[in-house]
């Protein structure tokens, strides 16, 4: 199953939000992936210019 299924759900199933973030969580405090992601956050480029944040507002407009 997705992460993304287990996360929104789908048509047949409801979302298991609770379970699959502590499960995530726990997964992550368990391997190294958050230690290299807090090392790696510098690579990370967070600067959204305007035009990617229309495009999202007309998106979120149109699934309304």
């Amino acid at each position: 199953m997705l992460i993304k299924n287990m996360l929104y759900g789908t048509a047949d199933t409801e979302p298991q939000t609770d379970i699959v973030v502590a499960q995530l969580a726990q997964e992550l405090y368990n391997s190294t992936l958050l230690l290299l992601f807090i090392q790696n956050l510098a690579r990370i480029d967070f600067e959204v210019n305007k035009s990617d944040i229309n495009r999202r507002e007309i998106f979120l407009m149109m699934r309304n």
